[in-house]
């Protein structure tokens, strides 16, 4: 936590790093304090992710929907919705901010994280009939087949052919 204050700006960016894969009340603590100041917010959600407590659900919540999600900037939003992914896929988390998840799914530029939060909205039973025709003309082949999987298991009548 020192070294992450530090005014060495590489010693800094790998301190943060670091602290995102620890546990420890300190840690979450550090990230209420970074909140406080509207500091590092990106680093923030991580620590809260990994350290996530249900009183922080109201508050992790409202920092992943503020990120700004844009083709230039991919480092600001992507990474911490990754942890989001990864979080709800470990199912370790009790009381995980599930309305997240089709918000990653609506808002990302990512394939790779829209396909995570399609199969986490699968497993977690949130997929409706209606996003998974969407998906059959996504720009995401795996996204595609997994939709048409879903809709043939569920015995839909009319999958259109999409070529």
């Amino acid at each position: 936590i020192q070294d992450a204050q530090s005014e060495n700006e590489r010693l800094s960016e790998n301190a943060f790093l670091a602290l995102e894969y620890i546990r420890d009340d300190k840690v979450h603590d550090f990230a209420g304090k970074l909140m406080g100041k509207k500091e590092h917010i990106e680093d923030v959600i991580h620590m809260l992710a990994n350290n996530y407590r249900q009183e922080d659900h109201d508050i992790l919540v409202s920092l992943v929907t503020s990120l700004k999600v844009t083709l230039k900037e991919a480092v600001p939003w992507h990474d911490p919705f990754m942890t989001i992914l990864s979080m709800s896929e470990s199912g370790k988390t009790e009381h995980f901010p599930r309305e997240l998840l089709p918000y990653i799914y609506k808002h990302t530029l990512c394939s790779c994280c829209r396909f995570l939060a399609l199969k986490e909205m699968s497993r977690r039973r949130m997929v409706t009939e209606e996003i998974l025709k969407e998906c059959l003309y996504d720009s995401y082949e795996d996204i595609r087949e997994f939709a048409k999987r879903k809709l043939n298991m569920a015995g839909t009548d009319e999958i259109p052919s999409v070529n």
